[in-house]
């Protein structure tokens, strides 16, 4: 299923390196938070994250192997991923809120927010790399 908006075997790779980027960000935070701030810290988990979501989308799974076109890719990248943010902390925010309407515990709704905005921006960030930053989608009709 590769000329559908998804490639079931780009997404699998993209998923791992998702989860690779998490494991680069909560070590960075490990080891930074050793002679540091948590809030710098935190801010050092999100660059290695960034730095590592964008070698391994790019290189693994979206197969883009040329460096010439890295510029323009890695401002793509950025845009994808600030807008998957807020896509993620919009819809975290209302299930949280409708959880909550709900007579759901504070805790539980705001852990069902961050649940489904995280998979939810998974989904759009996948398509935003997809279609606009690496452009691996192509129409077959």
């Amino acid at each position: 299923m590769s000329g559908g908006a998804v490639d079931r075997r780009e997404f699998a790779r993209f998923v791992v390196t998702g989860l690779l980027a998490t494991l680069g960000n909560v070590s960075a935070v490990a080891v930074t938070r050793q002679f540091s701030s948590f809030e710098i810290a935190l801010f050092a988990g999100i660059g290695a994250g960034i730095l590592i979501s964008f070698l391994t989308t790019k290189v693994f799974a979206f197969r883009s192997r040329g460096w010439r076109k890295s510029a323009g890719e890695s401002a793509r990248f950025l845009g994808v991923y600030l807008a998957s943010v807020t896509i993620y902390w919009f819809v975290a925010r209302a299930i949280g809120h409708i959880a909550v309407s709900q007579g759901i515990t504070l805790s539980v709704a705001e852990l069902s927010g961050v649940l489904v905005g995280a998979g939810v921006m998974m989904i759009a960030s996948y398509l935003g790399h997809r279609f606009i930053t690496y452009r691996t989608y192509r129409n077959h009709t």
